[in-house]
């Protein structure tokens, strides 16, 4: 009796360590399976219309109201999806710097 408990404490621990393997890759990796919500380009259109409108047709970062762009905070990249509250409204020097180029 004492053999088969262990042996189901043994099974545990293994299914807990694989988890927590798991959790371990990072978010990025764990999204790999999540459906990616992709507007078709006239509901994007939209979309973005409703994110300019919500920011004040005013980048969120300095403020200007020229070349405004729309910016996925969570990258598509990275499983981010077009959804309003992923969504921000950026001008292009601010969204090149939340890219990582050069000003």
């Amino acid at each position: 009796m004492i053999a088969f408990q262990v042996l189901q404490l043994q099974a545990s621990l293994s299914a807990v360590y694989a988890s927590v393997k798991e959790v371990q890759k990072g978010p990025e990796k764990l999204n790999r399976n999540r459906l990616r919500l992709k507007l078709s380009q006239e509901e994007y259109e939209s979309l973005r219309r409703r994110v300019l409108e919500r920011d004040g047709w005013r980048c969120q970062i300095c403020g200007s109201s020229a070349d405004l762009q729309v910016h996925h905070q969570q990258f598509r990249s990275k499983f981010g999806n077009d959804e309003f509250n992923n969504l921000i409204s950026l001008c292009a020097r601010c969204h090149r710097s939340q890219h990582g180029y050069e000003q």
